[in-house]
């Protein structure tokens, strides 16, 4: 079962279902509530699900199971998402995994900065659906 208490790092497995192999999507999020909710609404796509509360779990995260795509916040205490996402991108094995922005800001030079480092989508939070995100998930893992 996971644990949505931070600082821990976690992922639970489910069993493979139909639509073939399942993608593991790491979802890097300050606030439980948010993470629960993609999380389970990921899983019950079928998707594997590692979270992290801040950017940097999320390097820790990703050095102990390398994920098929990132949701990521930007504002996160600790370590942002747009100093996760400069790290994220210095190492090349992480040059072309995809980057979905799931954040509140609309605008602003964080936005901004992140699109720097090949975020290949952003989401806002309270303006997109639960559906949206799935969309999104399922067009940058096809490709």
């Amino acid at each position: 079962m996971i644990s949505l208490v931070c600082p821990t790092t976690s992922t639970e497995t489910l069993v493979a279902n139909d639509r073939g192999p399942m993608s593991t999507i790491l979802v890097v999020d300050d606030v439980d509530t948010n993470r629960e909710i993609l999380a389970r609404v990921l899983r019950r796509e079928g998707y594997h699900t590692a979270y992290a509360c801040n950017g940097a779990e999320a390097l820790d995260a990703i050095r102990a199971e390398q994920p098929d795509l990132i949701l990521l916040d930007l504002m996160m205490p600790e370590m942002d998402g747009v100093t996760f996402l400069r790290l994220f991108r210095e190492d090349p094995r992480n040059r072309d995994l995809p980057v979905i922005l799931v954040t509140a800001l609309s605008d602003g030079n964080q936005l901004t900065e992140a699109r720097k480092f090949g975020v290949v989508g952003c989401l806002t939070k309270g303006r997109a659906s639960l559906s949206d995100v799935l969309s999104t998930v399922r067009e940058h893992l096809r490709k």
